[in-house]
C-alpha cells in the first residue's frame, strides 16, 4: 500500500492511499503502522463536514479529533488530494469534478467546479439561508456573502444574519 501522510490528530495518523485515487475524496486515520484493516475511513464533504465510512479500531474521542482535524484543514486537504491524484471529486457532490485554486493577494485557497466557477459562492449563499430561516437576500448583501473568502466568511456569518434580518424587518 502506497500511502502519503497528510497530518496528526495528537497521536493519530492522517493519510491517504493511491488506490483510493478514483473514489471521492476521503482520508484515512489509524495509528502510526497504517495498516488498513484497522483504520478509520472518513469521507470529506464540500463544506469541510466528514462523514465516518468506518470507525476502524480508533474509539468515538480520537474519531472526534480526527474529523475536527479533516474540517479544520479540509482546503488544504482538497489541494492535496486533487495534487496527489490529478483530480478532485468530493463526496457528497456527484458526478462533479472540483479545483483548487489559491488567491495570488491574500493566499487563500477556494473550490471551483470545473466548468462552473461560482458553485461555492451559490452553495455557502443556500446553506446560509437555509441555516439562518433566510428566504430573501438583496443583491448587495448576495454579493457581499459570495465575495468572502472562507476564513473570513466563517467570522462574519452571524453579523450577516443579524444585518439582513433587521434589513428585511424594514
Amino acid at each position: 500500500m502506497s500511502s502519503l501522510t497528510v497530518g496528526w490528530a495528537d497521536y493519530i495518523e492522517i493519510y491517504f492511499t493511491t488506490y483510493d485515487k478514483d473514489e471521492p475524496s476521503h482520508a484515512h486515520a489509524n495509528y502510526p503502522v497504517k495498516v488498513e484493516a484497522g483504520s478509520a475511513k472518513i469521507w470529506i464533504m464540500i463544506n469541510g463536514e466528514t462523514e465516518v465510512a468506518s470507525a476502524g479500531k480508533l474509539s468515538a474521542k480520537e474519531l472526534k479529533k480526527t474529523r475536527r482535524f479533516l474540517k479544520e484543514n479540509h482546503m488544504v486537504l482538497f489541494k492535496m488530494w486533487e495534487d496527489r491524484f490529478g483530480k478532485l471529486n468530493i463526496y457528497g457532490e456527484p458526478e462533479k469534478e472540483f479545483t483548487v485554486t489559491k488567491d495570488k493577494n491574500t493566499g487563500e485557497l477556494s473550490l471551483q467546479e470545473k466548468g462552473e466557477p461560482k458553485l461555492i459562492a451559490k452553495t455557502r449563499l443556500t446553506n446560509f439561508k437555509q441555516k439562518y430561516g433566510i428566504t430573501e437576500i438583496s443583491p448587495a448583501f448576495e454579493e457581499s456573502i459570495v465575495a468572502f473568502p472562507e476564513n473570513v466568511w466563517r467570522q462574519q456569518e452571524p453579523i450577516f444574519a443579524k444585518l439582513i434580518k433587521e434589513y428585511h424587518k424594514q
